[in-house]
């Protein structure tokens, strides 16, 4: 009788010692995917300040007001300038998607404001949206989705005619 006595006590033992296991595991898990969270929006942030620095060095601003104000006046290089700074956009975008999606961030993009419609609100931009939709979709469908539905949805695609409102009215 002693023996099983012994050997049941053995087993609660190892029976506490797995959970004991199980538990730190968990915890490490935990920790983990907290450090790997923190490295992401670290490199968001840097992804964010490298995108403020690039519209101050290339003016970016001032393109994207010509391609308001006077579309037909875009040259090639400006096309191409406005190009890449959309890719960027749609990869920060992607960025964001990819941290929410892992539980990674409670960061929101519409929580603020939607950059889906503030960015792509222009004809130049819907329309450079319209062409390269099915590869943002291929990679991404929610952030695909979340551009159309911003600028076919929210006020703020409207700005740009909403600006011409009242210049007409002036």
């Amino acid at each position: 009788m002693q023996v099983s006595k012994v050997g049941e006590l053995i087993q609660v033992i190892a029976s506490v010692g797995v959970l004991i296991g199980l538990a730190l595991v968990f915890v490490e898990i935990r920790q983990n995917n907290e450090l790997v969270g923190a490295e992401l929006r670290a490199v968001r942030i840097v992804s964010y300040e490298e995108m403020s620095r690039h519209e101050i060095e290339t003016d970016i601003r001032t393109l994207f007001q010509k391609s308001i104000e006077a579309l037909d006046a875009l040259t090639d290089g400006e096309i191409l300038k406005l190009d890449s700074y959309l890719v960027n956009i749609v990869s920060l975008l992607q960025q964001d998607a990819a941290l929410q999606q892992a539980g990674l961030s409670t960061y929101r993009t519409d929580d603020f404001f939607n950059p889906g419609a503030f960015y792509f609100g222009g004809r130049f931009a819907r329309a450079w949206f319209e062409l390269n939709r099915e590869w943002i979709a291929y990679t991404t469908p929610g952030v695909a989705d979340g551009i159309a539905r911003a600028i076919e949805t929210t006020p703020v695609q409207n700005r740009f005619e909403y600006i011409e409102m009242i210049r007409e009215r002036l």
